[in-house]
């Protein structure tokens, strides 16, 4: 019996010694494919803010997490377009991104950065009208990603920002990794359907706004860079 156990121990030790040797290694180009996906997520989030822009959204893995940063990115845009009818942003004048830490364990990875803006409104935000004015805002965020069939995708973020606060943490603290439950989701599709109401109204009461229908203008109108 004891040599049984033994043996057992035996290729149980073997079996995590070749899980070991045939974990995938990070490699420079894992490290790029992770900080390019993760930017490219950081620009859509910015153009959605800013601009009401529909994001891309490709670079998600499937599963609740996702559904709920998809959910957030769509209620940005919608809200944006709403605050445009009054002072839309006229251009992005600068994009910053920050790699703080990145840590890769296998196909799983996590990496934290800090993104910074400058843009500019078309018009005076105080007065709502006259010279637009300079502004800049900055974020923190903390990514998890899995790699599958060669190609890194988001799994789920954790941010600074107030949509996350409100949102996901219940006003409890920033940047945590709370779970997503389905009154998250519900609330969140309870505030996108107020903000299209809230622009159908502001159209039939202003008669006019341009800027709440982005799809049927040239994107330069949008962003003149």
């Amino acid at each position: 019996m004891k040599k049984i156990k033994i043996l057992l121990l035996g290729i149980v030790s073997v079996f995590l010694l070749l899980g070991t040797a045939f974990a995938i290694e990070a490699t420079p180009a894992d490290r790029e494919a992770i900080e390019k996906v993760c930017q490219q997520y950081l620009l859509d989030y910015n153009a959605t803010l800013l601009l009401g822009k529909a994001p891309a959204a490709d670079y998600f893995a499937a599963g609740t997490a996702a559904e709920y940063q998809i959910k957030k990115l769509e209620l940005q845009r919608q809200e944006t377009m709403l605050a445009h009818q009054q002072v839309p942003v006229e251009k992005i004048i600068e994009e910053r991104f920050t790699v703080q830490e990145i840590a890769i364990d296998g196909d799983r990875a996590e990496v934290q950065m800090a993104f910074a803006c400058t843009y500019r409104y078309a018009l005076d935000p105080n007065t709502f009208e006259g010279v637009g004015l300079d502004s800049e805002y900055g974020e923190g965020f903390c990514f998890r990603l899995l790699c599958q069939n060669g190609q890194w995708l988001i799994c789920d973020i954790a941010s600074t920002d107030d949509y996350d606060y409100i949102y996901r943490s219940r006003l409890k603290a920033r940047e945590r990794f709370d779970p997503i439950t389905e009154e998250t989701l519900t609330d969140m599709d309870t505030a996108i359907q107020a903000a299209l109401e809230a622009q159908q109204k502001s159209r039939k009461t202003s008669g006019f706004s341009p800027l709440c229908c982005p799809a049927k203008l040239p994107a330069v109108f949008l962003c003149p860079l």
